[in-house]
């Protein structure tokens, strides 16, 4: 999410911009290691992609697709891990958006400790794509725990290899079409 300009939502000595690259980065080294999967990413340097240049890039090139995002929020004390679908009842047969999003949200929380802030609805720009499609907000750059835990450098490789292992699990379960 994010780049160039648009430096997301700050908080606490962060900038979403710059978290959400560095685990975009771990997260495509990954996969280039692992070889398996072809991974295309919307951004891989501070630069700025439109959400509709984003939701073209997916429909074109993705079986999947997973944006990566922190919240904020006015209070200090929200905290936790959400993702989002185009629709909650989106449960049908093969590889759902709702199941990618409950598989992402799993992951982290498993791996993190973060309040589990469940797989929410919204009609984002980027969840309106043809393919299996989520949107990850880590965690509260407002809320200082949040915050510290995202810092961590060992904790956005974690978060990556969340992201991985989940679209690996899916994909050994429902292989991608092409």
């Amino acid at each position: 999410g994010h780049g160039a300009h648009d430096n997301g939502a700050s908080g606490n000595g962060l900038i979403e911009k710059d978290l959400t690259l560095d685990i975009l980065l771990k997260t495509r080294d990954l996969f280039e290691k692992d070889g398996e999967i072809k991974v295309y990413c919307t951004r891989i340097d501070d630069t700025f992609r439109t959400l509709e240049e984003r939701q073209e890039m997916s429909n074109e090139l993705a079986d999947a697709f997973v944006s990566i995002h922190i919240n904020s929020a006015d209070s200090s004390s929200a905290n936790g891990t959400e993702t989002y679908c185009l629709y909650p009842n989106d449960t049908g047969s093969g590889l759902t958006s709702y199941m990618l999003a409950e598989k992402m949200l799993n992951n982290i929380i498993g791996s993190l400790g973060t309040k589990n802030r469940s797989v929410k609805s919204n009609t984002y720009v980027v969840l309106k794509g043809s393919k299996p499609s989520t949107l990850i907000e880590i965690g509260f750059i407002s809320n200082y725990n949040d915050a510290q835990t995202m810092a961590s450098a060992e904790n956005r490789q974690k978060i990556a290899q969340c992201i991985f292992n989940g679209i690996k699990d899916l994909f050994n379960e429902y292989p991608p079409v092409r």
